[in-house]
């Protein structure tokens, strides 16, 4: 029962915990190219 109640909690949770990845593999991608840029 306590499971079935959560399981939006835990939704929002999984949709948060993507988000970030995803924001912190980004700002990983733009520190490259700024990487590429300034060796060139």
């Amino acid at each position: 029962m306590i499971k079935y109640k959560n399981k939006t909690y835990t939704y929002k949770t999984l949709i948060t915990t993507i988000v970030m990845a995803i924001i912190s593999m980004a700002i990983l991608y733009i520190n490259y190219l700024f990487q590429i840029t300034e060796q060139q």
